[in-house]
């Protein structure tokens, strides 16, 4: 018979918020062995693995509809590494894509610096300090 454990202990053991596993379970993401006496949550062992590899997948930029389609195929028997491979791909465009607008986010910013002559965050501060100086020397 497999330990069961709540939801309580699972946050505990794996390190991610009873909130989060919550929603994991309205997901159906999480699969939940049954209820205790008091109506909690109870979980199998299984579902420590199974949020280890939510996480994972989080950690890799997947999207939580992504990790939905992945763990339901897992848990159907579907080629997973196929779909996940997919993902991953998918999540590195993504990426890419967002890199993408933050240089030129980045290269905006330094053509704003420019534009009122400040070329280092240390100048800007030498010159808001040399402001100040004046502004209480002329009181």
């Amino acid at each position: 018979m497999k330990t069961r454990m709540t939801i309580g202990e699972v946050a505990r053991r794996t390190g991610v918020s009873i909130r989060a596993l919550r929603f994991y379970d309205r997901l159906g993401i999480l699969r939940v062995e049954g209820r205790s006496e008091g109506n909690y949550r109870l979980f199998t062992d299984d579902v420590l693995d199974c949020v280890r590899f939510i996480n994972d997948l989080k950690e890799a930029g997947l999207t939580l509809r992504q990790i939905q389609r992945l763990v339901r195929l897992e848990c159907a028997g579907g080629d997973v590494r196929a779909a996940l491979a997919d993902a991953y791909d998918e999540a590195r465009r993504r990426v890419t894509r967002q890199i993408g607008r933050l240089e030129a986010t980045r290269q905006t910013l330094e053509s704003r610096i420019a534009e009122v002559g400040l070329d280092s965050p240390a100048q800007e501060r030498v010159q808001r300090v040399a402001i100040h100086n004046t502004t209480r020397r002329a009181m």
